[in-house]
């Protein structure tokens, strides 16, 4: 067939629908879970490989080409190209799983919330529920904000309507500078865009095999001068050393 197919609170519009007693097939589709708002779906997919299954009560969702963000959640107004979805309609949830052979590179999210200026991270899994629109993501490596790689605890977050994300506790950080890789740990971080975030952590400073742990806070993006003709955006903190703590 080709047309529009309407079944248990979704629409797909493809030229490529096939139907079978139990399930329907629909390739290249534009998809949609449908809400009372007619003009903001649950759940939006463009160019999707369907395929429902009446009798489990599931769909499996897929984009038609890899490593396209072709899958997205306008309530959280968060994109995804994970290739794995699993729709189940009875619970309203939806599971994305990422392959063992998709490269973890072709596997991420991305806002579409403007003032997150397009913040964007890999996963490996996550899963939306339609019912309290959060959109939990698992497996992150990290996310990249200015110069600094922000690990979740767990390596896992959840994303609240409107693409709210929540403060990380006891995340790590790792700061890539012209010289040297720091490392931060322990820290309640929040991300404010793809460029800035708040919060504190604590600096690992590391001599003669010896850790000291001094605490960061105030991080902003700065521009910094390494010589006279060449400057770089920087991820910049502050913190006390107290001379009780025998900071070498």
């Amino acid at each position: 067939g080709s047309g529009v197919m309407n079944t248990r609170g979704s629409v797909a519009v493809s030229k490529q629908l096939e139907f079978e007693e139990f399930s329907y097939s629909a390739r290249h589709a534009k998809f949609e879970v449908l809400t009372d708002n007619p003009d903001k779906p649950a759940m939006a997919g463009d160019d999707i490989s369907l395929n429902f299954d009446l009798i489990n009560n599931t769909a499996d969702i897929h984009p038609e080409k890899a490593g396209v963000a072709a899958i997205s959640f306008p309530y959280a107004q968060m994109k995804t190209s994970i290739t794995n979805a699993v729709w189940d309609l009875e619970d309203s949830v939806v599971t994305m799983t990422k392959p063992a052979n998709v490269p973890i590179e072709n596997s991420y999210f991305y806002t579409t919330r403007t003032e997150l200026d397009s913040l964007a991270f890999n996963a490996a899994q996550g899963v939306y529920d339609f019912n309290t629109k959060e959109l939990t993501v698992s497996g992150i490596p990290y996310i990249k904000v200015a110069d600094a790689e922000i690990i979740p605890e767990n390596n896992q977050t959840t994303i609240l309507e409107n693409s709210e994300l929540q403060t990380f506790d006891n995340a790590q950080m790792k700061i890539d500078t012209a010289s040297e890789l720091h490392y931060l740990h322990s820290g309640n971080i929040k991300i404010i865009s793809r460029t800035e975030f708040v919060g504190s952590a604590l600096y690992q400073h590391t001599i003669d095999d010896k850790n000291f742990d001094i605490r960061m806070n105030e991080f902003h993006l700065e521009e910094v001068f390494i010589n006279d003709r060449r400057s770089k955006n920087m991820t910049v903190g502050t913190g006390d050393v107290l001379p009780k703590e025998n900071v070498l």
